[in-house]
């Protein structure tokens, strides 16, 4: 019961931070990118050996089948992101000499659930998305991987920004 208060209260307070327009800076959504990079190459030892812990996985097979991906997304993603928020621009003849557009702007606070057996490439590829898109994030790693979701917390408290992305623990139920 305590968990699920919590974790309303963090939604309560993220969407009370999301109202502030902060995360529609671009130059922050860099940053956030950024920042995320830093933390997966800052940490990828611990992360090899939190998926060896849960799963059982050498370091290679952990690199080569979550961390490699998920380091190419954010690098992808820290190339592209500023073009995919572009207004579009597209008025059919019909509408004669009027303008339109479309302008794409964030939601507001996602949830990402991972997954036990992906746990790394489940919860920080769409954290990537959520980041570009300039939406806030609840993170909860599946809690089959205990280790992960350890390492998964520590990326998110110690590398992104604390008023738009948090982590939370707990079983189904939360």
């Amino acid at each position: 019961q305590q968990q699920i208060e919590a974790a309303q209260e963090t939604l309560t307070s993220l969407k009370a931070n999301f109202r502030t327009h902060k995360s529609l800076n671009f130059k922050w959504r860099e940053q956030q990118l950024k920042n995320l990079h830093r933390g997966l190459v800052d940490l990828q030892t611990e992360f090899e050996e939190a998926k060896s812990q849960d799963l059982g996985c050498t370091p290679f097979m952990s690199w080569i089948l979550e961390l490699m991906s998920v380091q190419k997304c954010v690098s992808h993603t820290k190339a592209h992101f500023k073009s995919w928020g572009k207004r579009v621009v597209g008025t059919p003849n019909l509408l004669g000499p009027g303008r339109s557009y479309v302008i794409y702007e964030p939601l507001g606070i996602t949830l990402i659930i991972g997954a036990w057996n992906f746990p790394f490439l489940t919860t920080l590829e769409p954290l990537t998305s959520a980041i570009a898109a300039g939406n806030g994030a609840i993170i909860r790693a599946s809690d089959r991987s205990p280790a992960c979701g350890k390492i998964i917390k520590r990326l998110v408290e110690e590398y992104l920004d604390p008023e738009f992305f948090r982590y939370v623990e707990g079983n189904s139920e939360v």
